[in-house]
């Protein structure tokens, strides 16, 4: 799995590299499951059409272990990297929307109550922080408020499969993207 996470990251670079057309910063704040996340993200526009994202998104959050009920604080970092693509388009300067959807992978880390063995409660975690790869989908609206600012919403859906605290984790988000350059 390694090996093809590479490769696909070689692709994609190799891919930004040669059709350098728009580049852009991001920040979005939302909900993730039982908890609060923040994403920053560079987008870079290859054409009208596709769009390559690398994303970092921090979440905190507080799991609930359903099969003895205790709550377990975790704190989760993970990298994206990841391809666009241009859905919906409004023609009118008067319309300033644009959805896009699209998906790739992560790599991250995932930090149980701090590394600490024992909750509050006295409860034993049996299980420790470690590094997570998986693959996310998600999709994302832009709303154009200047020439170079964006207002933007985004949902994604984390697929983690060796997450210690479950498989998928979402994001819903609000933010802003600001636009660096255009060739």
């Amino acid at each position: 799995m390694k090996n093809i996470f590479l490769s696909v990251i070689l692709v994609i670079i190799t891919t930004a590299a040669h059709a350098q057309y728009e580049a852009s910063l991001s920040a979005s704040g939302g909900y993730t499951e039982d908890g609060w996340g923040l994403a920053l993200g560079y987008n870079q526009i290859i054409n009208q059409a596709k769009t390559l994202r690398m994303n970092g998104k921090i979440h905190y959050n507080n799991a609930i272990d359903t099969s003895s009920g205790f709550d377990i604080p975790y704190t989760g970092v993970n990298f994206g990297l990841g391809m666009d693509y241009k859905l919906i388009k409004t023609k009118s300067r008067r319309d300033r929307l644009a959805l896009f959807t699209g998906g790739g992978l992560t790599i991250g880390y995932e930090e149980l109550n701090a590394n600490n063995t024992v909750l509050d409660d006295g409860a034993v975690i049996d299980t420790e922080s470690k590094m997570l790869f998986g693959a996310f989908v998600g999709a994302e609206l832009n709303y154009i408020l200047s020439n170079y600012i964006y207002a933007i919403l985004v949902i994604k859906e984390f697929y983690e499969p060796n997450s210690t605290l479950g498989d998928f984790r979402p994001y819903f988000g609000a933010g802003v993207r600001v636009r660096l350059f255009e060739n």
